[in-house]
């Protein structure tokens, strides 16, 4: 039986099991903000979203003479897993705080966030890249709409 989880869900679910296994007051958000509840980090989550989405990503044909389905199946899969958690460790296992930027002069705190936006931003698309192949190749539909 397969089921369909929305990205927030799968999020949630994830940061669900960080909190319950670290310690939450050690949770930041990019702004220096400390997160003290699965509802402010799940917030903080939802403002990840960027707007480099690809409207609709070519996906492989299942041939004979190509890749067989089970192995994409299982190397997306695991793809996912591994974006999913390269996103946990960005956002909760590395510390990023103004504090640590101050001495290099007033605009570099502004340099760094922009900088890290901007890896949030790729890995998202990453994470949406493989999303969308892993659907297409669990029911062989037209790609999700972009989840909220």
């Amino acid at each position: 039986m397969k089921t369909e989880i929305s990205t927030k869900k799968l999020l949630e679910a994830l940061l669900h099991s960080y909190i319950e296994t670290h310690d939450l007051g050690q949770i930041y958000n990019g702004d220096g903000t400390l997160l003290t509840t699965l509802d402010q980090a799940t917030k903080f989550i939802d403002g990840l979203k960027g707007e480099t989405m690809i409207e609709k990503y070519t996906m492989p044909c299942i041939h004979m003479n190509g890749s067989d389905e089970d192995s994409l199946r299982r190397q997306y899969n695991e793809l996912f897993d591994a974006v999913s958690q390269a996103q946990i460790k960005l956002l909760y296992d590395t510390d990023f705080h103004q504090r640590d930027y101050y001495p290099l002069g007033d605009e570099a705190w502004d340099k760094a966030y922009q900088e890290r936006e901007e890896v949030k931003e790729a890995m998202n698309k990453v994470y949406q890249y493989v999303k969308q192949h892993m659907h297409y190749l669990d029911y062989g539909k037209e790609p999700l709409p972009d989840e909220d």
